[in-house]
């Protein structure tokens, strides 16, 4: 079962990575490792730093896209 189909079956459609660009660099980050994000799944004309700084995953279409951080959404930790 992929992520994607998990938190789908707990009714989770959205949730943050834990990545943002929140200094403004337009460069984004993982928030603990300060690991540069260079992923192929982000939403078609994301990432666009206009629409927010923070980094989430929508398990329905299975891309990434910046929205606003104060958004309330759960979280992935980890994957496993």
């Amino acid at each position: 079962m992929t992520l994607a189909s998990k938190l789908v079956a707990a009714d989770i459609h959205e949730a943050w990575i834990g990545a943002n660009d929140i200094n403004g660099d337009d460069v984004v980050k993982f928030l603990e490792s300060d690991t540069l994000l260079n992923l192929t799944l982000w939403i078609n004309g994301a990432p666009d730093h206009r629409d927010g700084n923070c980094v989430k995953f929508d398990a329905v279409v299975v891309r990434l896209a910046l929205e606003e951080c104060s958004d309330e959404l759960p979280f992935i930790c980890e994957i496993v």
